[in-house]
């Protein structure tokens, strides 16, 4: 199986996947970071893995909105999954919430296989639970996809907070600062 990726991590499909390595650099909490800065790619194309290969799939994690209900607020967001290639491709991705300290809060939701013609993208309109406790949060999407030039598998995260019931997308930067994600990481 090929993919696109150059470290290995196991989830709820089965496969093979990675992620940027964080840089956990210091900076004011205080900054606020929109939901639309969020929703530009934090890496250019081919530079998380130099010289690696470029899977059939590209995937994202859009931030749309905070929603407000009964139970308390919300994050609302996209999966976006496009073919990059001009061969169909067929796709499958899980939707996992995890606290900073790896704790589930919501076991992966794996979606239905989809099948994509050439260049197509599909957009799937997704919440966090409602009324989280406070705590920092990582929205990780494990996507897989088969096509006629090869497999890949992709993992895409998305950092939040919940401070005093309010929801706050967070960078990479300020959620490996802030959070316990690096507790214990001899530096």
């Amino acid at each position: 199986m090929k993919t696109a990726l150059c470290g290995l991590a196991a989830f709820a499909l089965g496969l093979s996947a990675t992620a940027a390595a964080p840089h956990p650099l210091q900076r004011d909490a205080t900054k606020k970071v929109s939901l639309s800065d969020l929703a530009r790619p934090q890496f250019p194309p081919g530079s998380i893995c130099v010289g690696g290969m470029e899977g059939p799939m590209a995937v994202e994690i859009v931030p749309e909105r905070t929603d407000t209900g009964p139970r308390g607020e919300s994050l609302a967001y996209s999966v976006r999954l496009r073919n990059r290639t001009e061969d169909p491709i067929r796709a499958r991705y899980a939707v996992e919430l995890v606290t900073d300290t790896g704790a589930v809060v919501t076991a992966p939701e794996i979606a239905g296989i989809s099948e994509f013609d050439g260049g197509a993208e599909r957009s799937d309109g997704r919440s966090t639970p409602a009324g989280l406790p406070d705590d920092f949060y990582i929205l990780r999407v494990t996507a897989a996809a088969a096509a006629p030039s090869g497999d890949s598998a992709e993992v895409v995260h998305l950092f939040f907070e919940v401070r005093g019931g309010h929801v706050y997308p967070i960078d990479t930067e300020e959620f490996y600062a802030r959070s316990s994600a690096n507790e214990g990481v001899i530096r």
